[in-house]
């Protein structure tokens, strides 16, 4: 490891009380904010690009540099008044456990390396499928969002029923679907001419 990257127990607790300072202000304070800020181009990247620094800076100097003109440059999508967009609105609660996980460095790919939070996993999909009402034995993984979704489900399509056969597939989606539909859909490799792309109408 780094030595310049390892702190004190002491540092680290002065570090991970600004973290969460920052964000509870800005979560105690967020339905008085402004739902979002788009940066000026020309400002915001003229202020950000720099060389590759030479030397490090204190912690609190980044995160000043972070709050002021990365997080304040931003749409807050758990804002009472966001009403566009589909990312998850997340809360503090969600937070924290992100910091357990990354500050664990929780790896749950194999159960070797994960039994816990595989454990986990596998409990909330078993709750998951009794509340929608899924027969005995339905199963899934958690991915991070619809893009991951859509990709990791066309592929199980494309695994299970077509066996591989591409040139033998057709798609069939409306012209509302995500964008990440057909991004998925190159990702397979199923050719544009395989892609058919229906019209809606007004009902």
């Amino acid at each position: 490891m780094n030595p310049e990257l390892e702190f004190s127990e002491v540092r680290m607790r002065q570090i991970g009380y600004r973290v969460v300072d920052s964000i509870v202000e800005h979560l105690a304070t967020l339905p008085s904010q402004r739902v979002g800020t788009k940066g000026d181009p020309a400002v915001l990247l003229k202020a950000l690009s720099e060389p590759v620094p030479e030397h490090g800076m204190e912690f609190e100097a980044v995160l000043d540099q972070v709050e002021c003109e990365v997080l304040a440059n931003t749409m807050h999508v758990n804002h009472p008044r966001f009403f566009a967009y589909v990312p998850g609105p997340g809360n503090y609660v969600g937070a924290m456990a992100d910091a357990l996980i990354s500050g664990y460095n929780v790896f749950a790919g194999t159960w070797i390396s994960g039994s816990g939070p595989a454990a986990v996993e596998l409990t909330v999909l078993e709750w998951l499928r009794a509340m929608c009402g899924l027969p005995a034995g339905a199963g899934g993984v958690f991915v991070s969002g619809g893009t991951l979704a859509n990709l990791t489900g066309l592929t199980v399509a494309r695994h299970v029923k077509i066996r591989g056969r591409l040139e033998d597939a057709t798609v069939y989606f409306s012209d509302q679907a995500h964008s990440s539909l057909e991004k998925a859909l190159r990702t397979i490799g199923l050719p544009a001419e395989n892609h058919r792309k229906l019209p809606s109408d007004p009902a």
